[in-house]
């Protein structure tokens, strides 16, 4: 109970610490933060390493730019010890920072965080130090962590809960907490400890404190026996640890720094004292002691050293003691609190393989900015910054991170894979770890190492007691006959020229019992370096750029995947990072391997991803979308089977008896279309299928579509449309052929001599219109006549289209049927580039009242079923049917890319809509079948509502007014086609309403086109 009271109480502060470093990060008033930012280092290329990734954040705005950020390394590279390092940190703090006074600490907020370890017992961190070490959580920004951004997050809040000092830290120990627990407005100096297991707090410093909170002794690392008995156990087992945190007030920083002053400057004989490799002052155990209120000097000078023990550290400790004592430290206990300890590999591979147990409530997570491509779940292995393709096989309760796995690469149980991209096969032993570093020798030799060691191993340990690949390291010193120390020291990793060539040794390493006598020699023959001479001579930059790279292609994945499984877009914009650069990058890449996809859906898919994701960074986007919506068009033409004509056509009908040429009229009915509208639109009816009710319908009592086809003795191509006013004569190809232009005219005329053989696709060289009208002997007069608006809604375009290509059929006597026509509308609409899907054709083309449905799939197989309506049904909907013209229109190409664009965008809402729509439709058919009117109209009603919330364009307020006129007489009401204009179709309440109505129009709009139009079913 206490465990899940203690969990969601840090789990709240975790979220909490984020808000207080987002507000850090905007500064301003009423905001503190640090003023001064001191990171410790173990040398000067360790040093780099950390400048270089501090000043990546502040580029990057991760960092807040009010406080000054200082990296400074131990002098000359050597190990002076924590207590060493913190003096030499308040010195050159000083003169780097440019901090003046008495007490240049004075007014200062200042943080320092200790982290100047070679990181022996986790070799793969040493080149960037364990401080930057990976972190199992994505941050709310979509980084993914480091345990300085850890750090830096859970401490941003204490500057505003501190006195003018220093808060210093230890760089590997992550500590859970809560900032409103901590009270630093105290003069002297303050711990911070918390409860664990007595057994614990013998690797760590413990706080014995009085009543009051003071501490009466701080005991360093002793063991339980001795913790007992001076009274630092509870009752329940628990002691009060050190977590690395100190803070002292600038008076108490001041005193220690004035050990190595003289007169307020740099004393060099004091600073060689007090800071060198020999003694290495260790701060917790060297500063803290004298700070207590029973420490004793007796007591003081028998503490164990870190470094050398001998007189001089004696005499050192004679002069801390005079300096520090009597000062007061107390101790802030937290509670609830935890802190994790990231030490040796061992700790770190263990720590990922028990997320989902003790680190659950964090989020903390197995897969942060990573792509696991394989075909099966694995929740047992830990991913940070890594791919992993399909072919690899990983054993349980492996850690990879910043790395590329691919091909058949073969990772056994427990291993640790760092810093690792692989094009070639291996297979890794279990437990082992790998780490692949870039770098540059003294000479300037560039080139690859690849470490490769046991999870168990200690590298700090001697050839006695030390394991290498967790056996024995004096076994492999037999084998290859070689000298060594330590594992650390041992120059046993060769440079290779190429990444590919250093893993496959590393490999060969990991097998070495095998190895033959040439093997080895050759082995031998190699420039080979130990772990810390690798890593001192690691390539960073070089490093910074790969795991950038790694990053590159983990979200590109990860996008791609998303594409893949239709996620909606706004969900997975932001795996492509949050900053710009990022994304522009990314999207750049994705741009150049759209146009490798084979899939040509899955490009138009990605192009649209792609192009609202350029268009929420302002970039140029208009072009991706029409790539996306021309994958398309090229789709729905590649599936229809567009004929040629050729010299085979039967021409004997082309003239009469009389010396007459051919001709034909076609008249077609306008459509209306009761439910199912936009699932039977391309893409979404190749992916789901489509089910429409649609109806054709006499307007003013006449059939509003005709079409004339003839042949005429001139050999060319005379397109004319009277309602449009337009007759053309044709001569070239070139011409005829362009009918992608939705502006034009007569494009749709073209379009039909295209789909129907008569004009190629493409002119090929050397070809005119009269070797395409050869073969038919005559030219081709095409006349339209539309007696409804543009923009109607009633699927006038496509049933003219339909129209036509029935009219050329049958002149040039080409057997056809409706799922031919169908077919030929389709592609023809894609030639236009307006898009569109199968209802309108089939509602004008088809008589009566049907239900259409279609499969998934190219090309799209209608099935056509006219509603078995009884008579009495059919004569009360024809007497109360009727459609009303708003005196708007439309253009639906337009509509079209936008609710089609949300479909292929994955818009969750968009996509339950459509499948909604389809199931109105078949609603609507049984009600219908059922002969109830009133529950059909209803039906109608519920899908008004539902195409509202599809499309806001599709009515607007002078489209709603008009709506609400129509009420008190309609029983159902819908818009025609995508609405937004053109006509509405109403079901009246009786056939009395309709003049009713149409007196209400004349009395409310006057003149302004609104009116009521005739329309009876069409059998």
């Amino acid at each position: 109970m206490y465990q899940n009271i203690k969990q969601a109480y840090l789990k709240q502060s975790y979220e909490d610490n984020w808000g207080t470093y987002q507000r850090s990060l905007e500064g301003g008033s009423g905001t503190i933060n640090w003023d001064l930012f001191i990171i410790t280092a173990s040398n000067e290329e360790q040093a780099a390493a950390y400048r270089m990734q501090i000043e990546q954040r502040l580029a990057n705005g991760y960092l807040s730019t009010e406080a000054q950020y200082i990296v400074i390394p131990d002098p000359d590279g050597k190990r002076v010890g924590s207590g060493g390092a913190t003096l030499n940190a308040l010195y050159e703090a000083i003169i780097q920072a440019g901090l003046k006074g008495v007490n240049p600490f004075e007014g200062k907020r200042i943080l320092m965080i200790h982290s100047g370890g070679d990181s022996k017992r986790i070799p793969q961190y040493s080149a960037f130090g364990k401080l930057f070490s990976r972190v199992p959580r994505e941050l709310p920004d979509g980084r993914y962590s480091t345990l300085f951004d850890e750090f830096v997050i859970s401490l941003s809040g204490i500057p505003a809960r501190m006195a003018e000092g220093v808060l210093i830290a230890s760089g590997d120990v992550l500590l859970l907490y809560n900032t409103n627990q901590m009270d630093l407005m105290r003069k002297g100096a303050v711990g911070v400890g918390i409860k664990v297991e007595a057994q614990m707090g013998t690797k760590h410093g413990v706080y014995l404190s009085d009543e009051r909170g003071y501490v009466r002794k701080f005991l360093h690392k002793q063991p339980v026996d001795k913790l007992k008995e001076v009274g630092a156990v509870s009752e329940t087992g628990y002691v009060n640890v050190d977590t690395g945190l100190m803070w002292m007030d600038s008076e108490v920083a001041y005193k220690m720094l004035s050990l190595i002053l003289t007169g307020g400057q740099k004393d060099q004989d004091k600073y060689n004292t007090f800071i060198n490799d020999t003694l290495r002052l260790n701060f917790y155990g060297d500063f803290l002691i004298p700070l207590t209120q029973e420490g004793t000097l007796d007591g003081y000078l028998k503490e164990e050293a870190e470094g050398e023990y001998c007189e001089a550290l004696l005499e050192i400790r004679h002069k801390i003691w005079n300096t520090l004592h009597g000062t007061s430290m107390f101790v802030q206990s937290l509670s609830p609190a935890q802190f994790i300890h990231f030490g040796t590999t061992a700790e770190l591979r263990n720590l990922m393989k028990d997320l989902d147990h003790t680190y659950k409530f964090l989020s903390w997570s197995r897969d942060v900015v990573s792509v696991d491509n394989r075909h099966v779940k694995d929740t047992s292995i830990s991913l940070v910054n890594s791919y992993v393709g399909t072919g690899v096989t990983v054993g349980e309760d492996c850690y990879i991170e910043d790395s590329r796995l691919e091909q058949d690469v073969k990772i056994g149980k427990g291993c640790v894979v760092s810093n690792v991209i692989v094009e070639k096969p291996f297979e890794l032993r279990e437990e082992l770890v790998l780490h692949s570093l870039p770098v540059v020798n003294d000479s300037g030799r560039k080139g690859y190492i690849t470490r490769i060691y046991g999870v168990k191993d200690n590298p700090k340990q001697n050839l006695k007691d030390g394991t290498f690949l967790n056996q024995p390291m004096s076994r492999f010193v037999e084998k290859v006959d070689i000298e060594i120390a330590t594992l650390w020291d041992a120059p046993i990793y060769p440079l290779c020229d190429t990444l590919q060539e250093s893993i496959e040794y590393a490999i060969w390493m990991s097998n070495y019992t095998e190895a033959t006598k040439e093997e080895i020699e050759a082995w031998k023959r190699f420039e080979r370096y130990s772990l810390k001479e690798s890593y001192e001579i690691a390539h960073l930059e070089k490093v910074l750029e790969t795991q950038q790279q790694i990053e590159d292609v983990v979200r590109i994945h990860a996008f791609l995947n998303g594409v893949h499984a239709h996620q909606w877009v706004e969900e997975i914009l932001p795996l492509l990072g949050m900053r710009e650069e990022d994304r522009n990058r990314r999207l750049d890449i994705l741009i150049d391997y759209c146009k490798k996809s084979e899939s040509s859906l899955m490009r138009a898919r990605l192009y649209r991803y792609l192009a609202e994701a350029k268009r929420k960074v302002g970039g140029k986007w208009r072009l991706l979308e029409d790539c996306a919506y021309e994958e398309i068009n090229c789709l729905i033409q590649e599936s229809a089977i567009v004929p040629t004509i050729t010299a085979d056509l039967d021409t004997s009908s082309y003239k009469d008896e009389q010396g007459n040429l051919k001709h034909v009229v076609v008249e077609s009915p306008a459509r209306v279309n009761f439910g199912g509208g936009w699932s039977d639109t391309p893409p979404y009816s190749m992916e789901h299928g489509g089910t429409v009710l649609n109806a054709a319908i006499y307007l003013k009592g006449k059939l509003p579509i005709k079409v004339k086809a003839e042949f005429i003795e001139e050999p060319i191509i005379r397109l004319t449309s009277k309602d449009l006013k337009i007759s053309k004569n044709f001569y070239d190809l070139e011409t005829l052929i362009k009918c992608n232009d939705p502006t034009d005219p007569l494009a749709l005329h073209k379009a039909a001599m295209v789909v129907t053989g008569i004009l190629p696709q493409k002119v090929e060289k050397g070809l005119t219109l009269g070797d395409r009208l050869g073969c038919i002997g005559y030219g081709i007069h095409l006349y339209t006549e539309v007696d409804i608006p543009k923009g109607s809604g009633l699927g006038t375009s496509s049933i003219i289209a339909g129209t036509v290509v029935k009219a050329l059929h049958e002149l040039l006597a080409i057997p056809y049927d409706y799922n031919k026509l169908f077919e030929e509308v389709l592609c023809l609409e894609q030639l236009l580039t307006t898009g569109g899907g199968w209802q309108d054709q089939v509602g004008g083309l088809v008589p009566g009242i049907k239900i259409t449905t279609a499969r998934p799939g190219l090309p799209q197989q209608l099935e056509v079923t006219e509603l078995k309506l009884d008579e009495k049904t059919i004569q009360e909907l024809d007497q109360r049917l009727v459609v009303v013209f708003t005196g708007q229109r439309r253009l639906a190409k337009g509509i079209l890319r936008e609710i089609m664009g949300e479909y292929i965008l994955g818009n969750p809402e968009k996509i339950e809509i459509l499948n909604d729509i389809q199931k109105v439709s078949l609603m609507m058919k049984y009600e219908l079948e059922k002969g109830n009117i009133h529950n059909f109209c209803e039906l109608m009603n519920h899908h008004l509502e539902l195409s509202k919330r599809l499309d806001r364009g599709s009515t607007n307020n002078y489209i709603d007014g008009i709506v609400e006129v129509c009420k008190p007489y309609a029983s159902g009401i819908m818009i025609c086609g995508a609405g937004g204009g053109g006509f509405l179709q109403l079901v009246l309440k009786d056939a009395s309403c309709k003049e009713k109505l149409s007196a209400a129009f004349e009395e409310i709009f006057g003149d302004n086109q609104v009116e009521v139009w005739d329309a009876k079913l069409y059998f």
